[in-house]
C-alpha cells in the first residue's frame, strides 16, 4: 500500500487530479497534509456552501457525520468547520470530500450531479461555455494568430468579431 500512496502523490504533484473520500483516511494523511477528524452530531446539521464557481447554487443539504478538513480552499463547511476543500498539490488538484454519505442528504439533492460535473470540468481545465461564446461585434484579445470563420489567418493582439462563426486562437 505505501507504494500505491507514493504513486498517487507523485501523479497528483505531476498534474493529475484526485478526490479523497472514505471512512479510513489514515493511509492518505501524508498526501493531504492533515489527519481528518470524524465528527458526529445528535441531529442533522446544515452543510454551508462557500461561494465559488463550483459551488454556485449548490445545496449541500445536511449531515450527521462528517470529516473535518484542513482550512485551505474551503468549498463547504459544517458549523464553521471545513468539510469539502479543493487545493493545488504540486501541479495537480486535490478535492477532500468529508461528507459521510451514510449520514448526509447531499447525494439526494438535485444539484449533486451538477457539483461533480463542475468539479470534473475544473479538473480538466475546461472553460465555462459563457466565456467561450462571444457576440458579433465583440473584441477578441489574442496572444498572436487567429483564424477567422473564412479561414483567413490574422496576426493581431485584438480584433473585432465581425462575422458569425468559429474563431480559432
Amino acid at each position: 500500500v505505501p507504494s500505491i500512496i507514493q504513486n498517487l502523490d507523485s501523479r497528483v504533484k505531476s498534474g493529475s487530479s484526485m478526490v479523497v473520500y472514505g471512512n479510513d483516511l489514515e493511509a492518505v494523511k501524508d498526501i493531504i497534509g492533515f489527519s481528518p477528524e470524524k465528527r458526529s452530531a445528535e441531529s442533522r446539521v446544515p452543510v454551508e456552501s462557500i461561494a465559488s464557481a463550483i459551488t454556485k447554487d449548490i445545496d449541500f443539504g445536511s449531515t450527521k457525520t462528517y470529516f473535518v478538513a484542513d482550512k485551505e480552499g474551503v468549498l463547504a463547511e459544517v458549523s464553521g468547520e471545513p468539510v469539502i476543500t479543493l487545493v493545488r498539490h504540486g501541479s495537480g488538484n486535490m478535492l477532500f470530500y468529508g461528507l459521510d454519505d451514510s449520514g448526509s442528504t447531499f447525494q439526494y439533492e438535485l444539484m449533486y450531479p451538477v457539483f461533480w460535473k463542475r468539479l470534473v470540468a475544473h479538473f480538466m481545465g475546461r472553460e465555462d461555455v459563457k466565456t467561450l461564446n462571444i457576440k458579433t461585434g465583440d473584441i477578441i484579445t489574442t496572444s498572436g494568430t487567429v483564424t477567422d470563420p473564412d479561414g483567413s489567418v490574422l496576426n493581431s493582439k485584438s480584433l473585432v468579431a465581425e462575422e458569425a462563426g468559429f474563431y480559432t486562437l
